[in-house]
């Protein structure tokens, strides 16, 4: 003989109009520190990308009006203008090297001037090793992707003073 529980209901559910999207952040600005950074080629083979991992610093309502904890994930990917490489030698040039400019000013606390520029380190291994742990301002947008659905992607960073 089988014992059944006689104070649970019948089991029927029915998912098809759940929500299975992952939750987004709101829209705009956060305070965020970096968590990975790293190189990693293209899915052409032909370039690469520094990939910046970065979680929230603060509380803050997901796009459904949810509060989602300190610590969530949200991400961007800055392709390298590497010499030699499509990046590098492409029509996309110039707007790659002003992305990975931007990004190393904010990193360094500094607004977008000539003075500024000229303080930038080179960007190399060790840099990209010194950027885990630094705090930014990441300004976010919701995307939806064939291969990702909807999710939270960083467009760019701001210094936080």
């Amino acid at each position: 003989t089988t014992k059944t529980n006689k104070t649970m209901a019948p089991l029927s559910l029915k998912l098809n109009d759940a929500d299975l999207s992952p939750p987004c952040l709101i829209e705009g600005k956060h305070p965020v520190v970096i968590d990975k950074a790293e190189v990693i080629p293209s899915g052409s083979g032909k370039g690469s990308f520094l990939y910046i991992g970065c979680k929230t610093l603060e509380p803050t309502q997901s796009d459904k009006g949810k509060t989602l904890n300190a610590g969530f994930p949200v991400a961007t990917r800055l392709m390298l203008p590497l010499p030699g490489t499509e990046f590098g030698e492409g029509e996309y040039k110039d707007s790659y090297t002003r992305q990975l400019g931007l990004f190393m000013l904010a990193v360094a606390n500094l607004k977008n001037t000539e003075e500024n520029k000229a303080q930038l380190p080179e960007f190399n291994e060790d840099y990209i090793l010194s950027l885990p742990t630094v705090t930014l301002i990441a300004n976010v947008k919701n995307e939806t992707s064939d291969d990702y659905g909807k999710q939270s992607v960083i467009k760019s960073f701001m210094p936080v003073g």
